[in-house]
């Protein structure tokens, strides 16, 4: 026989879901007080299963609540299905409760989502919440917070975690170890600072030596052009007073490309030869 003194706390699953609200606990103990209770509270040992608000209206009413002993295999399931399409819940109060409790299930998210009349898109919202702003789930469990409000704190959350993971692994290519860093008192955005002026130098660096290498290019290029202009003019003063006119290394780049140029000719000769010999 259940002793209808005992008090009772809630089982885990069914204290996520929210109570009633004041007013309308009000109106379910006003009903209670002109009807009776209609339908027993549901227990299992010393933990409601079902019926929190029931009880709580009892109370309010001054009417002896009545009990019943759940008899079945699967509280989570009997739970669920007894708080989850409530009408007072939104589908984003659903979604998320569904997300905080979803360890209790035995089912993939796509099969929860199905049962609970749930589409796929506002649990994986959920699952983001939970995930990234955990502090914000039982503020979207409790109607505090719409569940759209919630996703969108959660996705620049995970925004600021990815960026700050790919700063982190920056540093350890730059060999900046962030615990040192902060063991010496520094603060972590100091911490960043320095890695942001390190790569602001590196950056430097690298526009720097492009410009010199393009410079080097656009030297090159002027050279080669010249070489070609000289070797069209005959081994006169002119050639010389030109070449005499250079800086050493100019000079220097001419004379390696002229070699170079004569040494492919003479090999290109020799092997012309050799072709003649051998025919």
């Amino acid at each position: 026989m259940l002793d209808n003194t005992q008090e009772y706390e809630a089982h885990p699953v069914a204290a996520i879901f929210p109570m009633l609200p004041q007013e309308d606990l009000e109106e379910l103990a006003a009903d209670i007080k002109q009807r009776g209770l209609i339908y027993p509270i549901i227990i299992d040992g010393d933990q409601i299963i079902d019926g929190r608000n029931r009880l709580a209206a009892c109370k309010i009413a001054k009417v002896e609540p009545s009990f019943a002993a759940y008899e079945g295999d699967d509280i989570t399931g009997f739970i669920m299905a007894s708080n989850i399409n409530r009408r007072h819940l939104t589908k984003g109060q659903q979604a998320m409760i569904l997300v905080k409790c979803q360890e209790s299930w035995h089912s993939s998210p796509k099969n929860i989502a199905k049962e609970n009349n749930l589409s796929r898109e506002r649990l994986r919202q959920a699952q983001l919440v939970s995930q990234h702003a955990p502090d914000l789930v039982d503020e979207v469990i409790n109607g505090v917070r719409g569940l759209d409000n919630a996703y969108g704190v959660a996705q620049e959350r995970k925004q600021e975690a990815e960026a700050r993971e790919v700063r982190i692994e920056k540093m350890r290519q730059h060999q900046i170890d962030l615990q040192e860093l902060l063991a010496t008192g520094a603060e972590e955005d100091e911490a960043f600072d320095e890695l942001d002026r390190l790569e602001e130098v590196a950056k430097r660096d690298e526009e720097e030596h492009e410009a010199l290498l393009e410079r080097e290019r656009d030297r090159l290029r002027s050279l080669i052009i010249g070489w070609i202009s000289l070797t069209a003019l005959p081994a006169n003063d002119d050639r010389t007073d030109i070449l005499a006119g250079m800086s050493d290394i100019d000079r220097l780049r001419i004379e390696s490309i002229e070699n170079l140029f004569v040494n492919r000719t003479t090999e290109d000769t020799w092997e012309g030869e050799d072709d003649d010999i051998a025919a």
